[in-house]
């Protein structure tokens, strides 16, 4: 009996096998790219929060006055300075992480991996000296 032909040409075990062997390949690219996008987006995430922290610091941190820029860097604040150097460069990892296509995305992941690290620890750090200074003021 034919069920509107779906059954009439019965696969064989190597055809099974060959489809088995293409849905688990599916399956992988999509596990694949589901993890890649997570990445792309917690990425884009953590560069926007740092890139927000960076110009609150070189507003916040600035120097007062004319005097205070000509004494030397070793008064200045460290947040300041850090604003000053790493701001054009967060700006750039941003935009190039945004128009990347997946190869590029794969290469930022590559060459940027353990910096992203780095910066969500600086974040964190942060964020804890700063709640740490605010219920000491309480």
């Amino acid at each position: 009996m034919t069920f509107y032909g779906l059954f009439e040409n019965n696969p064989t075990q190597e055809e099974l096998y060959k489809i088995s062997e293409q849905q688990a390949h599916n399956r992988a690219c999509k596990e694949l790219a589901a993890a890649c996008d997570a990445y792309v987006n917690k990425a884009y995430t953590l560069l926007c929060d740092y890139l927000h922290l960076l110009e609150d610091w070189k507003v916040m941190y600035a120097p007062q006055s004319l005097g205070e820029m000509e004494e030397s860097e070793k008064h200045m604040n460290p947040c300041f300075i850090t604003a000053c150097q790493q701001l054009d460069y967060i700006g750039y990892l941003v935009d190039s992480l945004i128009w990347a296509d997946f190869e590029g995305q794969a290469q930022f992941y590559k060459t940027h991996r353990k910096e992203m690290v780095t910066i969500a620890d600086k974040i964190e750090q942060y964020s804890k000296s700063r709640d740490a200074y605010g219920s000491a003021l309480q």
